[in-house]
């Protein structure tokens, strides 16, 4: 009988603890010898993984765009102390943080004091280069986090190929690329959901 990923279909050869594809835990109902597979990574390996936040991509992207982007200071802002806490040695970019948080001051409060001045758009177009600037170097401050937890505690090659291929979309998009990629971490079962 052929098997298939529950998450995404692709079809499976049966013996990989992870879809290559979608990077979900494969669970196996049965085996010849009539036992499950892969029960070493049930509840037990859930309460030892390092938790993080599960967000949906839709709703992110829909709040980022009400928010105008804003939402990314809370985004980095809830996540900071879980990437502190995921590889001893490496931390959250606290200056890229605070240049991101300067660009949003120059971008909205400066800018907005005259909006009718000829230094508008100039002052305008520097806070948006310094948000995006900053953004550009969080983003892959802690993408270098997560893959350096990854190569660290998942043996999984297809795993590591899968989370964060792309260094284009972590450009453009920034923390909705890394909440993706955190998500696809937690469908793996290489992070538990934080509540």
């Amino acid at each position: 009988m052929p098997l298939n990923c529950k998450t995404c279909g692709a079809p499976l050869k049966g013996d990989e603890e992870h879809c290559p594809y979608c990077g979900s835990f494969i669970e196996y109902e049965d085996r010849p010898g009539g036992h499950a597979s892969n029960q070493k990574h049930g509840n037990s390996r859930q309460k030892n993984l390092p938790q993080m936040k599960y967000a949906s991509e839709a709703l992110l992207i829909v709040i980022s765009i009400f928010t105008f982007g804003l939402y990314g200071i809370y985004w980095y802002i809830s996540r900071r102390k879980s990437f502190n806490e995921l590889v001893e040695g490496l931390k959250f970019p606290d200056i890229a943080f605070a240049i991101y948080i300067i660009g949003w001051v120059i971008f909205f409060f400066v800018s907005s004091e005259n909006p009718d001045s000829e230094e508008f758009d100039s002052i305008s177009a520097l806070g948006y280069l310094v948000v995006w600037c900053g953004g550009v170097w969080l983003s892959f401050g802690i993408k270098r986090i997560l893959k350096e937890y990854l190569t660290r505690h998942c043996n999984d090659e297809a795993i590591l190929k899968i989370v964060m291929p792309s260094d284009v979309n972590l450009f453009i998009f920034g923390y909705i690329y890394l909440q993706i990629q955190i998500n696809k971490m937690i469908k793996a079962e290489l992070f538990a959901p934080k509540l």
